[in-house]
């Protein structure tokens, strides 16, 4: 088997979503699938926002069916240490994760949320392991796999959330990042 049908290319849209309002590429997600189709890319990881508007499957569908650019996946992000935040980032995460599964994709790439002014204590590590639980939970359910990105503020400070978020959860899979 060449080498060529063991790897797909495929790209994450943060190209496209760093210069889009609140880096959401709902508006321009047309435009995204057919650069991916002309640029001869053989999938797309969409961000979690797009995908939690309301005919968000339906048109991902659509357009991923137009231009033959299947989705390999989704980032998801958001601050999972603010308990405040719980419901909320875990009802989006069953939304997008409840997408992906239809649209048949694999990964599911989480940022857990940086925390300015400081590192996350051991409560808000805790909290935030619970919510990663309860989307890899989801994830696992589906057939995808969720990942931790680790390439900004997770290796700060000699790595400590990466190794915090590993400690509280050995199984986690860590992003190509």
């Amino acid at each position: 088997m060449s080498i060529r049908k063991m790897v797909r290319i495929c790209a994450h849209v943060w190209a496209y979503a760093a210069r889009q309002p609140s880096y959401d590429i709902y508006g321009i997600l047309d435009e995204v699938f057919s650069d991916f189709d002309k640029a001869g890319l053989e999938g797309i990881e969409l961000m979690e926002n797009c995908l939690l508007h309301g005919d968000s499957y339906e048109r991902v569908s659509e357009l991923s069916a137009r231009y033959g650019v299947p989705v390999v996946g989704s980032s998801f992000g958001g601050n999972m240490y603010d308990g405040s935040k719980r419901s909320q980032i875990i009802g989006e995460a069953e939304k997008v994760v409840s997408i992906l599964s239809k649209l048949g994709a694999r990964n599911l790439g989480i940022s857990t949320g940086e925390k300015r002014g400081g590192k996350k204590t051991p409560d808000e590590l805790d909290l935030q392991a619970e919510v990663l639980e309860k989307i890899k939970e989801m994830c696992e359910s589906c057939g995808i796999v969720m990942n931790l990105h680790n390439h900004v503020y997770e290796v700060k400070d000699g790595e400590y959330e990466l190794r915090e978020n590993i400690k509280r959860i050995p199984d986690v899979k860590l992003g190509p990042d």
